[in-house]
């Protein structure tokens, strides 16, 4: 009864500011009159039962609306997709994917569907959460695997809003990031767009927020696949952010026309092929929140960065966007 008693406020606070529903970029719990009310939907300023004075744990005061059933928010990111009809389709896959299911057209049949997530970014409060999850390649050189992280909806995210995109913080890990908002005029949560602000630029800025925590994935000079990092786990590594049509070492990097991957695009436009503005980035390959890719008998039995073995088979989906090793094919058509 208590905890249903604080979802109603939650509710009924959301209703009665003027902020209404959650919607990102710029968040929805900002841009209050000075005598709101809306601020008791989340804190208690003396008998909070949660730190940052709130009212529930982290990620459970977050699924108060965007959860399963949740109505104050249109985006359920517990069963991946997107419930509204103004910012994408209505209930097709959000573009984070899901945290206990998601759909996905992970076959390339043409039809996305649900299924149950095989692998997904641990945060507190979803699945098989553990306040000691392996931060894959954080840290520098020869540091091992990476580190143990406790991982909250908030690690990322700013629920106060933020100038980035999706309400991701100015902030990750200790790390600056920016990712400029890219979609407040068209919006889309279930279409995804990542770019990079200018044609002169050398960043797709949404590789900068993945690589706050992954610090030993971003590869982004030329032959990085050919040239030791000098690390001893993470040494030969597929270049990221390499723009479609580009020379370097040798290989060319070029996407073949019809491509289902999402790719960064220069301004935030429309990919086109000639001139070609498209890159690949780190979530042209994978998922930020979950995916339900499966493995077959290669993929699946990949060991992971320390070593270890377990779990196997479709555990080892790595939050990837299609199954198996499609992802590879998509681009590279073998």
């Amino acid at each position: 009864m208590i905890r249903l008693a604080a979802v109603l406020v939650v509710f009924i606070a959301l209703l009665l500011s003027p902020a209404g529903q959650g919607w990102a970029d710029g968040g929805p719990h900002g841009g209050y009159t000075a005598t709101t009310d809306g601020c008791a939907g989340c804190h208690r300023a003396h008998t909070a039962t949660a730190p940052k004075l709130l009212i529930n744990s982290n990620t459970a005061l977050c699924l108060t609306c965007h959860g399963s059933g949740a109505t104050g928010a249109e985006t359920n990111v517990i069963d991946g997709i997107y419930e509204g009809t103004t910012y994408g389709t209505q209930n097709a896959g959000l573009n984070g994917g899901g945290f206990t299911y998601a759909k996905q057209d992970t076959a390339l049949t043409g039809t996305p569907i649900s299924g149950t997530v095989t692998s997904i970014h641990s945060v507190q409060g979803t699945g098989s959460y553990t306040s000691t999850a392996t931060m894959w390649g954080s840290g520098a050189i020869n540091n091992g695997a990476g580190s143990p992280f406790d991982l909250y909806c908030t690690s990322c995210h700013d629920p106060h809003g933020s100038p980035n995109y999706r309400m991701i913080r100015t902030t990750v890990n200790g790390v600056s990031v920016t990712v400029t908002r890219t979609d407040e005029t068209n919006k889309s949560y279930t279409s995804p767009r990542y770019y990079k602000p200018n044609a002169g630029d050398g960043q797709w800025e949404i590789s900068s927020f993945c690589s706050a925590c992954h610090t030993r994935y971003m590869a982004t000079a030329g032959g990085s696949g050919e040239t030791s990092s000098g690390d001893s786990i993470f040494s030969y590594r597929h270049r990221i952010d390499a723009p479609s049509g580009a020379v370097v070492n040798g290989i060319s990097y070029t996407f073949t026309v019809g491509i289902s991957l999402p790719v960064s695009t220069v301004n935030g436009g429309a990919p086109s092929i000639s001139p070609d503005n498209r890159s690949m980035v780190c979530l042209t390959c994978h998922f930020a929140h979950g995916t339900k890719a499966t493995m077959g008998a290669n993929s699946g039995s990949v060991a992971w960065p320390g070593g270890g073995t377990s779990p196997s088979g479709n555990a080892r989906s790595s939050l990837l966007r299609l199954d198996n090793r499609g992802v590879c094919q998509n681009c590279h058509n073998k």
